[in-house]
């Protein structure tokens, strides 16, 4: 039963799953492609972390637009539109990433 578990479990689609969870590899890959499985892995780890910052930013640009609305100055205005700005971009930068990140997800489908 365990082998065949095992067998099921490390391949690249539930390495980048787990991964993808943030959760964490006991080494039950380490008698088979234990280092394909790593790679998968990590590249799952890696869309949970852009998910993460994603979120994060998101987060920070809804504070920041309270602010403006309670702001009643014009250079604290300006500051906090700036400051807005730049998360956009941030945000637009990481919502990329999480897309191809995605991508290479859905890729690993047809191995």
């Amino acid at each position: 039963g365990w082998q065949r578990g095992v067998l099921t479990y490390c391949t690249p689609r539930s390495a980048w799953s787990e991964g993808s969870r943030n959760q964490a590899y006991q080494g039950a890959c380490r008698h088979l492609d234990e280092t394909g499985f790593l790679r998968w892995h990590q590249a799952g780890i890696d869309l949970y972390k852009a998910r993460q910052q994603r979120d994060g930013v998101k987060r920070d640009i809804d504070k920041a637009e309270a602010q403006l609305k309670k702001a009643e100055k014009d250079d604290e205005r300006k500051t906090l539109r700036e400051r807005i700005r730049a998360l956009d971009q941030d945000h637009a930068r990481l919502r990329r990433l999480v897309e191809t990140l995605e991508l290479a997800g859905r890729a690993v489908d047809r191995l």
